[in-house]
């Protein structure tokens, strides 16, 4: 897992390309690709053309940011 970008197989291929980078000082909670498959629910929102648009899937991080960093 972790990959973030479709490329032809097979090669290049998939690969992690993509990442997130927070601050040092937050907390990581939870982080992910969004890759969902053709039986995954809620996939019928995704249309074909948005996966013609990009081979790169989105990536995401929940963070918890300290009070102490004035946001």
């Amino acid at each position: 897992g972790g990959d973030t970008v479709d490329w032809p197989e097979p090669k290049p291929g998939d690969m992690r390309v993509d990442y997130v980078l927070p601050s040092s000082d937050w907390k990581i909670v939870q982080s992910g690709v969004f890759w969902p498959d053709a039986k995954t629910s809620g996939t019928e929102t995704i249309s074909a053309d948005v996966a013609v648009a990009s081979r790169h899937r989105l990536v995401w991080v929940d963070v918890s940011i300290s009070e102490t960093t004035g946001f």
